[in-house]
């Protein structure tokens, strides 16, 4: 299949398959594009989780700056022929040890940081759109954490903060969307359910659907089918309204992490469906949940 040909089968769903989960048509796919090539791979979800917009932007600003660096080359390079009995660089050179390393360490934290929480708000407008149109129970990916429960914890506050009106930019406004957050590295993934208090009580005034939904009875189905010995799967939060927890591979064990990311979507989507908060192809059901309909995944 071309490159074309798969672009044009993925604005319709979110696998080659169409089905909630990929298959082996998705692996083959994958592995056409890409090979073995890990770093690659990376780079293209980190790449993938800024807009096209966003893209073009620091398109735009990396010739500039190239532009400008070779204007300074070129004049670096008249003072250096001017110059050349002179020495006193060396000892520039010399007084310059190491003394970046920590600053710079904390600028990288800091970058991260922002990179994490501007994913989330962007993620939770996504989110808060298809609230609007009655996908109340979602599942979204996550890059930027990279597995990092803290960090996801962090993207989290930032999808539920109240969206600022006089903003340039919209980021936020998801705090009434119930969701599963999903992020991984090699080494795990973790995974944040959030259900807005409302959705957790049939009676609540403003849960129409008069189905109440605990974040403990979504993390326990999501993650009934987990591969291997079923294990894995560490709870470090737990309460009705919010479920924090990580999954650690064990080969040994049978336990892989993108299998069981991929079960813990597959039983996300079987057990709401159960709920009857998901549609069938031929329902007319308003909610929808699967990841065609879910962003970043």
């Amino acid at each position: 299949m071309s490159l074309i040909e798969l672009d044009a089968k993925l604005l319709k769903q979110a696998y080659v398959e169409g089905g909630p989960t990929p298959t082996a048509a998705d692996a083959k796919e994958f592995a056409e594009l890409f090979g073995n090539h890990e770093n690659v791979i990376q780079w293209v979800a980190r790449m993938a989780s800024y807009y096209a917009a966003e893209r073009k932007e620091l398109a735009t600003a990396t010739v500039a700056k190239k532009g400008k660096g070779g204007d300074n080359k070129k004049e670096a390079a008249k003072k250096g022929g001017d110059n050349k009995e002179k020495k006193p660089a060396a000892k520039k050179q010399e007084k310059k040890p190491a003394a970046k390393p920590a600053p710079k360490k904390a600028d990288d934290g800091e970058k991260k940081m922002r990179a994490v929480i501007k994913e989330g708000g962007k993620k939770a407008q996504d989110l808060a759109g298809l609230a609007d149109m009655g996908s109340l129970f979602q599942l979204a990916n996550l890059s930027e954490p990279e597995g990092d429960l803290e960090l996801t914890s962090k993207a989290l506050d930032a999808m539920n903060v109240q969206v600022d009106p006089s903003a340039e930019e919209r980021k936020g406004g998801a705090d009434k969307v119930a969701k599963i957050l999903l992020s991984a590295n090699d080494a795990q993934f973790c995974c944040i359910v959030d259900v807005p208090e409302y959705l957790t009580k049939a009676d609540h005034p403003e849960n129409t659907r008069k189905i109440a939904v605990s974040a403990q009875e979504w993390y326990k189905a999501a993650f009934s089918t987990l591969p291997g010995d079923g294990q894995g799967g560490e709870v470090v939060e737990e309460s009705t309204t919010r479920v924090k927890a990580i999954y650690k591979p064990d080969p040994e064990k049978g336990r892989y992490t993108l299998k069981a990311k991929d079960a813990v979507i597959g039983a996300s989507f079987t057990f709401l469906k159960s709920k009857q908060l998901v549609i069938d192809d031929d329902s007319d059901d308003e909610f929808i949940f699967g990841d065609d309909d879910m962003p970043g995944c």
